[in-house]
Parts: C-alpha cells; sequence; structure tokens
C-alpha cells in the first residue's frame, strides 16, 4: 500500500513540473512582448537585446534543466509502474 501512495506522488510531482513548464512558457511569451516593445526605442535596443538575449539564455538553459528533471521523474514513475507490476 505504501507503493501505492508513493507511485501517486510520483503522478503530482509529474503533473506538477508540468504545470511549472507552462508557467515559464508563458512567462517568456509576455517576456518577448515586453522587450520587443521596448526594443522599438532606438535608444534603448541595443540595450535591451543585450538584456533580452542574457535572460532568454537563462531561461532555455532553467528549461533544459527542467526537461532533464522531468524526464528523470517519469522513468522514475515508469520504473516503479514496473516494480508494482512484477510484484502483483
Amino acid at each position: 500500500m505504501s507503493e501505492d501512495k508513493k507511485f501517486t506522488f510520483d503522478e503530482d510531482t509529474l503533473e506538477a513540473q508540468r504545470e511549472k513548464a507552462k508557467d515559464l512558457i508563458e512567462g517568456d511569451k509576455k517576456a518577448i512582448e515586453e522587450n520587443a516593445a521596448t526594443a522599438r526605442n532606438p535608444k534603448n535596443a541595443p540595450y535591451q537585446r543585450q538584456w533580452a538575449e542574457a535572460r532568454l539564455k537563462g531561461n532555455l538553459e532553467g528549461k533544459i534543466r527542467h526537461e532533464q528533471q522531468l524526464s528523470e521523474t517519469e522513468d522514475r514513475l515508469k520504473s516503479l509502474s514496473n516494480e508494482s507490476q512484477d510484484g502483483q
């Protein structure tokens, strides 16, 4: 029975990570739109472009780490599922 609880916890964790990824993507869309509007001002363009590139690079690196964690969680979930099926 404790295995069932752990299995449910992993499913909840996986869903929470998916929601976090969706939130990150929505935040990036908003940031891109804001940066594009500010970058239209010729005085701000070079600085805004540098800031936007740095931010997007950081966000991309964060998303890559998040995808790796998500993949690891999915693998662990499959492993637990296989273990519970083997035990039955």
